[in-house]
């Protein structure tokens, strides 16, 4: 018989009440061993089992039948409120309730921002992306944001306005299953705090000065809502999901938290590979807005990819090359207009088609750029000799220069609005003028200081392999210095034309440009015997030096050291 120690309960100890037996321990206490322990009394147990809920764990196949045992075990669960599992939709309903993330987002904000309302709050942060930063990134309904900020917020208490183009994931059903209105619900409340965060963290203090302010607490409050539903997100993606996940990429690079951005942008790039998001078949059967968004953030999913391997010799995830198959996404057309609200008077349908024009042509100048230097690089994979002592045969060198004046040509048709956008006659009142230019000189710059970026690392790459002869240049070093410096010249000549303002939303990205071109100049200044050259990287560099300060950016401090 196996010896069951007695914890001398009264009238019954807990072992045998357990295992519903009458108490027969009676043996009298040795002398020695411990001394015995006060009389316990146990609570009494409050009567009437509270059943789990019914959708804890729904399970298809029907519950199996209880055991003796297990029905005395479940009993004993029962009675204790600790063991209670709420179902899937309680919790993800009390994840928004003042609990939440968005309670303790609502203490923070009050805390340092007092008398005025979270609501007020998100509507500026809306305001402030659509008018910088939604030309740069067209990634967003504008109309779903505004309509929901009420009831996401938990203001009035009320529900949440069913999106006029419902997600085909907001409506799941099976195992741990989600309603609708909870799904839709975390979904846009995640995206609502992401734009907030996106414009506060990634905007300068000069162009938002509450920014500062709110972009931490809005990204802590975005996060943890997607860590409430990730598995369910996951399971039944939609364009909110990778667009988040973007934001919240964006968001943590802007923080100094490069690491943690790339694994966040990494997520962002799988789930649109699991979407097939490269294919035009995969927006079959969807809504306008829907297709829309999935199109625009592949391609600006496209862009940073493209962007990472160029400028931080990343590995190239989305690649036809290395691809399951060809990518036949579409660029946006003139049809596109779905996501800025025109009712108002800046938001035309025209203004959004130049926006669509802008964004494609940022496209593929990156496109045509990383197929230039994958070109250089497949060539030089068939080579025995090091790339040092390189020789392309005809049909190589042919394709490569064919690349290389594709890319060197791609911003010749830029139109009217994007060349001079002072000069441009456009509609409307002067506000709405002065608004539609301001994004057009973002977009302007952000084009132009890609492209004087991405002509010197082109040069710098074919002269490691000494094949700068192949784009027209010579290979003494002192000449392509020269020649390195011309191109510093030109990007300093793009941010001196253009507002201030328009290099500021361009953010960490165009900053990470103009560094590039920094630490070139200043390897040039150092290296260079030629002193009219040195003294020019000197002057050139100094400048730039001077821009990363005023744009308040890490970069300036590693690069002055």
């Amino acid at each position: 018989m196996r010896k069951v120690k007695c914890d001398n309960s009264q009238p019954q100890c807990s072992n045998c009440r357990m295992s519903d037996l009458s108490c027969v321990y009676a043996t009298a206490l040795k002398r020695r061993g411990p001394k015995p322990r006060g009389t316990y009394h146990a609570p009494d147990i409050v009567p009437g089992p509270r059943p789990l809920p019914e959708a804890a764990v729904p399970m298809p196949w029907g519950p199996p039948e209880p055991s003796p045992v297990l029905t005395r075990c479940n009993r004993c669960l029962a009675d204790s409120s600790l063991f209670t599992v709420p179902s899937t939709s309680e919790y993800s309903g009390a994840m928004l309730d003042h609990c939440g993330p968005l309670a303790r987002l609502k203490a923070e904000l009050s805390t340092a921002l007092a008398g005025q309302s979270l609501e007020s709050l998100v509507t500026e942060c809306i305001d402030v992306y659509m008018k910088l930063l939604f030309p740069l990134m067209p990634i967003v309904h504008e109309l779903t944001l505004r309509s929901n900020t009420s009831s996401i917020l938990c203001d009035n208490g009320g529900n949440v306005s069913t999106p006029s183009h419902p997600s085909p994931g907001d409506n799941i059903n099976g195992e741990n299953s989600m309603d609708f209105s909870s799904m839709a619900k975390l979904r846009l409340a995640t995206l609502i705090t992401a734009v907030c965060a996106e414009s506060a963290l990634v905007l300068p203090a000069e162009l938002f000065p509450k920014g500062p302010l709110l972009g931490e607490p809005f990204l802590r409050a975005s996060r943890s809502l997607l860590r409430s539903f990730s598995e369910q997100d996951i399971e039944r993606p939609v364009a909110t999901s990778v667009i988040v996940r973007y934001f919240h990429s964006n968001c943590l690079h802007a923080a100094g938290k490069t690491r943690l951005s790339w694994y966040a942008i990494g997520e962002a790039i799988r789930l649109a590979q699991d979407m097939q998001l490269y294919s035009e078949t995969s927006l079959q059967g969807l809504d306008e807005v829907e297709t829309q968004l999935r199109r625009s953030i592949f391609w600006q999913l496209f862009t940073g990819d493209k962007s990472s391997a160029v400028l931080n010799s990343r590995p190239i995830t989305l690649c036809e090359v290395l691809g399951p198959a060809k990518f036949t996404t579409m660029e946006l057309s003139l049809e596109d207009t779905h996501l800025m609200d025109h009712t108002s008077e800046h938001n035309t349908v025209e203004f959004e088609q130049r926006l669509n024009v802008g964004f494609n042509l940022c496209q593929r100048l990156w496109t045509r750029a990383a197929h230039l230097l994958l070109q250089l690089r497949a060539s030089l994979a068939n080579l025995e000799c090091s790339e040092r002592d390189a020789v392309l045969s005809w049909g190589e060198e042919s394709s490569i220069m064919q690349a290389y004046v594709a890319f060197s040509t791609a911003l010749d048709d830029l139109p009217s609005w994007l060349q001079q956008p002072n000069s441009v006659i456009l509609a409307g009142s002067t506000t709405t003028q002065e608004y539609q230019r301001r994004c057009f000189w973002s977009q302007r710059a952000n084009l132009y200081v890609s492209f004087h970026c991405l002509r010197m690392i082109v040069l710098q790459r074919f002269a490691e392999c000494n094949l700068s002869g192949l784009l027209g240049f010579t290979d003494k070093p002192a000449l392509l210095g020269l020649r390195i410096t011309d191109i510093a010249q030109d990007m300093i000549k793009v941010i001196q034309e253009a507002p201030f303002e328009s290099i500021q939303v361009n953010g960490e990205p165009c900053v990470e440009k103009i560094r590039q071109i920094g630490a070139s100049l200043l390897q040039i200044a150092h290296d260079t015997e030629n002193q009219s050259i040195a003294t020019r990287a000197k002057t050139d560099f100094a400048y730039l030096l001077d821009v990363l300060a005023r744009l308040d950016s890490k970069a300036s401090d590693s690069l002055a050291t």
